[in-house]
């Protein structure tokens, strides 16, 4: 028995919060069945891309915190040096994240297919960890002659990076990158 639902049959004052599991982790499991419709890829290193970049955007806001302090003891250097030490310190704290971003924003960490509506619902992450879901039809992707690095295909000309060793659902794949249809020449 999970803790929410020891809490809700011990104290069922909590039910009126409609706390969801989803919402109190960031490591939380995507469920098998949404709205959006069924999971057929679910990220294999999901959970450490938001483990580093949480890391890293917590300690970037640890370091934009700690300037003042850090600006106080380079006082006492040459102008020259403070320069160059403020602005090193001030390159990092705020171009690792922004890096770590730019690599993983393509990173499909679930994929939803419902094969009602012929769409598929492809979630990403924010640089916040904020989860950002991009829905699409197979007839909006294209499967790039040359894969460019950290993306397999463009949905809606938003470049996706789809790990094959998460894909739960081989005939959902195949339709995504329309192998069911006959090739063209």
């Amino acid at each position: 028995m999970s803790l929410i639902t020891r809490l809700a049959i011990s104290r069922p004052y909590l039910n009126s919060l409609r706390i969801s599991r989803r919402s109190l982790s960031i490591l939380s499991v995507p469920p098998p069945q949404t709205e959006d419709g069924k999971l057929v890829y679910e990220g294999k290193i999901t959970v450490q891309v938001k483990l580093v970049k949480g890391f890293s955007v917590t300690t970037s806001a640890l370091g934009l915190a700690l300037q003042p302090l850090v600006f106080k003891g380079l006082s006492t250097l040459p102008i020259v040096l403070q320069v160059m030490m403020g602005s090193g310190i001030g390159f990092f704290v705020l171009a690792t994240p922004l890096l770590l971003h730019t690599i993983t924003k393509r990173y499909v960490t679930h994929m939803y297919y419902d094969s009602e509506k012929d769409t598929f619902t492809a979630t990403t992450l924010s640089l916040l960890l904020k989860e950002k879901q991009l829905t699409f039809k197979p007839d909006d992707v294209e499967v790039p002659e040359i894969s460019g690095i950290f993306s397999h295909v463009k949905a809606k000309g938003k470049p996706l990076f789809i790990d094959i060793s998460g894909v739960l659902d081989k005939a959902a794949y195949k339709r995504l990158l329309k192998y069911d249809q006959p090739i063209k020449f």
